[in-house]
């Protein structure tokens, strides 16, 4: 069986296998497919394949596969022209940016004048840290919930957590069957970021004891140079864990019905009930239409 991942995109839902990305949108009474040969970072370099580098690897592919999905998809929908190399760089690049303003920067800052050292007391400190991301995190996904366009998106979220479901289950791809299935699926995205920020706090709260025995000397800088150099330290500390969270859940997936697994995972599938929603027959459709076409690129009967 395939390992397949994805994501929903404007207007329908985005499928990788693991040769081929393909994208199925809704246009009228028509579905528009679009399929994409996919050549991993692994696949050009073994070392990518190697446990916790092929992470972060893994995170860079499903970005950028995830933006030209969404641009195809805006393209398709009406909604805009298509960009063009260097524009979807630029909206790469800001969307990076906002991810480490609201999830890095601004939790540090909002820490540091709450009064608390994280020299001083890294086990506070980053625990406070974890629960102003966490809050940042619930409170964006509860407010762009509530606009109707996403209510949309996460509908098709839903459809192409049902039928990757329908598909796992060995089922064949009908709406009747599709349905039967949880819009909650364990390895995604959604779970992935906050499975991020809850090792952040593990990790960031190892980051001073580090500090102190390689650059002693940073705690003696004025304070705008001080922290400038922790928040630096922190932001190159994301790589690995984002490449830990990655293990973590390819390692939760493989053992599901697991009592540790379960426990691990309710975090992260009590948030999906807020970024996925129950499709109706005709987004199931569009999820149904980029798993199929996904299989047949791949040689594999739905």
């Amino acid at each position: 069986m395939l390992a397949l991942g994805g994501q929903a995109v404007i207007e329908g839902v985005m499928i990788k296998s693991p040769r081929y990305v393909t994208v199925a949108v809704r246009k009228g009474k028509s579905i528009k497919v679009k399929s994409t040969r996919f050549r991993s970072l692994a696949e050009r370099n073994r070392i990518f394949g190697w446990p916790i580098i092929r992470g972060f690897a893994v995170f860079v592919e499903m970005l950028g596969a995830g933006f030209k999905a969404l641009n195809y998809s805006a393209e398709q929908a009406g909604e805009g022209k298509r960009m063009n190399r260097n524009e979807t760089l630029i909206a790469t690049a800001i969307a990076v940016i906002m991810g480490l303003f609201l999830f890095v920067w601004l939790p540090y800052g909002l820490t540091s004048l709450m009064g608390l050292s994280e020299r001083d007391s890294p086990l506070a400190f980053n625990l406070f840290d974890g629960i102003i991301k966490l809050a940042i995190f619930i409170i964006y996904i509860y407010l762009i919930s509530l606009m109707d366009d996403v209510k949309r998106i996460f509908a098709y979220h839903g459809a192409e957590h049902k039928t990757v479901h329908c598909y796992e289950a060995g089922k064949k791809l009908t709406v009747t069957n599709v349905k039967r299935f949880s819009p909650i699926h364990l390895r995604c995205g959604t779970s992935f970021v906050l499975t991020v920020i809850l090792i952040s706090v593990a990790l960031f709260s190892l980051i001073p004891f580090a500090v102190k025995a390689i650059w002693p000397g940073v705690y003696g800088l004025s304070t705008l140079p001080r922290l400038g150099s922790m928040l630096l330290i922190r932001m190159i500390a994301l790589m690995p864990i984002i490449a830990v969270s990655y293990e973590v859940l390819r390692a939760s997936s493989k053992a599901q019905d697991s009592i540790l697994t379960r426990t691990i995972s309710y975090p992260g599938r009590l948030i999906q009930k807020l970024t996925t929603r129950e499709p109706d027959n005709s987004q199931i459709e569009v999820a149904i239409a980029s798993v199929n076409e996904a299989l047949r690129r791949e040689g594999v009967s739905s």
